[in-house]
Formats: structure tokens, sequence, C-alpha cells
């Protein structure tokens, strides 16, 4: 405590003494409110919360044949039907903002989306 007074001051007040138990005891009374609050989160948090199960072998593989699926489904889409799915999807862009990068009306952009996530959606079902 003296080191850190020191530190922000320069110099170490006349009752150096009576800060720095005062300063001490501030700080373990944060460092105690600080536990009590990880403990209680702490019991509040469900063992459900923190992990997840494991997929069974199965799922994982459903899951990995169904991305693939939908990977070869976007493989598949036009050219440009497949850049404005990926400036949207991906990169975050409007229809706005895709209609302005590619130089075609935002209806256009809103029917190459909705045969990319056609694409999609029938891939999947």
């Amino acid at each position: 405590m003296f080191l850190r007074l020191h530190e922000r001051t320069g110099v170490l007040p006349e009752d150096a003494v009576a800060y720095v138990n005062r300063a001490l005891y501030n700080a373990v009374i944060d460092h105690a409110r600080a536990q009590r609050v990880r403990r209680e989160f702490g019991d509040a948090v469900l063992p459900e919360q923190i992990l997840s199960p494991a997929p069974s072998p199965l799922s994982a593989l459903e899951s990995r044949q169904e991305v693939r699926k939908i990977d070869d489904v976007i493989r598949a889409l036009p050219e440009r039907t497949r850049d404005i799915f990926f400036l949207n999807k991906i990169n975050g862009y409007t229809y706005t903002d895709i209609a302005a990068i590619v130089g075609i009306s935002k209806s256009a952009v809103e029917k190459h989306m909705a045969r990319a996530m056609f694409a999609c959606r029938a891939a999947t079902e």
C-alpha cells in the first residue's frame, strides 16, 4: 500500500500509517465483496449452462453431412447469386448496400437471395 500511494502521488501523507491501514481495510472489504459475488454467481450457474453435452457420433456425422450438402448447394449457385449470398450472410451487408456494390436493383438482390435461401432450405429438408 505504501508503494501504491507513493507511485500515485510521489509524496506520503503526514499520517501515512493511518492512511495505509484504512486503504488496506478497504482493499480487504473489496476483495471479500468480490469473492462473495463470484461465489453467488457460481452457485446460481447450473452445470448444464457450463458444459454442453458431447454430441453423439451419429449427431456429429449428420451435422457434418448437412454442412457438406449446404456447401455443395452454395458452390452450385450461379456466381452472382453466390457472391450476393456471401455479401449478405458472411459480410453482413444489407440488400441496399449489395445493390450498390454489384450495380443492380434492390429487387434483383432480393430475388438472388430468395434463390439462394430456397436452395439451402431444399438441401436440408
